[in-house]
């Protein structure tokens, strides 16, 4: 992976198979440019290290409700 720390992947092209491998190759993964409310929540509650997106407010939120729901969960 070119000697790099992440790859940034563009949402689409971004499967559960690619984040593995990239994992597996020691680094992290971030995807871009995430907008879409679905996409942010599976991204988001997802493995990836990272998402870039316009929508921050909506992100944040998001996060925030998949993190308390995590902690409800244990």
């Amino acid at each position: 992976y070119l000697g790099c720390d992440c790859l940034c992947v563009k949402g689409s092209a971004l499967t559960d198979q690619v984040v593995r491998e990239i994992h597996l190759a020691g680094k992290k993964v971030l995807v871009w440019t995430v907008n879409d409310g679905p996409d942010l929540r599976r991204f988001l509650a997802g493995e990836v290290d990272g998402v870039i997106t316009d929508e921050v407010a909506l992100a944040m939120g998001m996060r925030d409700t998949i993190r308390l729901a995590a902690r409800t969960a244990e």
